[in-house]
């Protein structure tokens, strides 16, 4: 096929994975660009406009979730086109990344005839056409939300469809927000993250908590649940430094920290500077869930 004049930034860590893609976007005339970390992807894009994202989501270094966040934080590349790919056969994943901006979300293994379809409609900016929940109930396959369509409901759909109503959480009235889990341990980033989504929520997780401020406009959180003591800013610093900023001033952060009995200084210190309540590690999962409702329904 003819080459045309556009060009597409592949972002995925398994390499035998981005050739199999490169090989099928060759054979539709793209040029693609590929890195294995997508903090260098993200640079490299400032420098060079691209027409189309395909990016996984876990993979070493920045997630795909904070990519996602940190496309529409800068002006140069807010309006990039994105494509997830995802081991993850997850609508919740789907609902997640969407809510971010992606345009398109296929399980791997992918279906390569699928995606280039896909990916030639969103090259011509033809974004519409039918959502078939069935379709990706049963196999993954893509969900492209129309210019006029509630995407959201789109994919509740879906998950309803997905989900079998012993599994599915019960149903909320009110639509919240992403709970953002800042936790420099890996281990209780995970294990906050599976409570909370087990619950229905969405949620994103992250080490870093300066690093996370930036991303605080793009993710809009509903709650945040952070360590106190740990590498870099602190939980303390971090509150005071979201707290002094109006339009966020109303998020209810919760604490979570090991030094609640022990009468450790930071402990009042977090409250001082406006976290909404420090329950203690190790956690008892009950008790956090109740917290995060309380806290929600406080905010209100």
């Amino acid at each position: 096929m003819e080459a045309n004049k556009s060009t597409i930034l592949l972002l995925d860590d398994e390499r035998s994975f981005a050739e199999m893609l490169e090989e099928a976007l060759a054979g539709e005339g793209y040029r693609t660009q590929w890195f294995e970390l997508k903090s260098d992807g993200l640079q490299w894009l400032l420098e060079h406009p691209v027409d189309l994202v395909i990016t996984d989501i876990k993979a070493p270094g920045m997630s795909g979730l904070e990519f996602l966040a940190r496309l529409r934080l800068s002006p140069q590349t807010r309006d990039t086109r994105t494509i997830v790919v995802s081991s993850n056969n997850s609508a919740r994943i789907a609902k997640t990344v969407m809510r971010l901006g992606a345009l398109a979300v296929f399980n791997k293994p992918i279906d390569f005839p699928d995606v280039m379809s896909s990916v030639n409609r969103l090259i011509r900016e033809d974004y519409t056409f039918d959502v078939n929940p069935a379709k990706t109930a049963e196999r993954g396959g893509v969900i492209i939300p129309g210019r006029e369509t509630d995407w959201i409901s789109a994919i509740e759909e879906r998950m309803s469809l997905i989900e079998s109503p012993r599994t599915r959480p019960a149903e909320r009235t009110e639509r919240t927000g992403f709970i953002a889990v800042l936790d420099d341990c890996p281990g209780y980033r995970e294990l906050f993250s599976t409570l909370l989504q087990k619950e229905g929520y969405d949620v994103v997780a992250h080490e870093d908590k300066k690093a996370f401020l930036d991303l605080v406009p793009v993710f809009d959180p509903s709650l945040i649940i952070t360590d106190i003591l740990c590498p870099g800013m602190d939980g303390v610093e971090f509150i005071k430094q979201l707290k002094s900023r109006e339009k966020y001033r109303r998020i209810p952060v919760i604490v979570v920290t090991a030094y609640v009995h022990e009468g450790h200084p930071s402990v009042q210190a977090s409250l001082s500077a406006g976290a909404y309540a420090c329950i203690d590690k190790p956690i008892i999962p009950g008790e956090l869930i109740t917290m995060v409702r309380k806290a929600l329904a406080h905010s209100r």
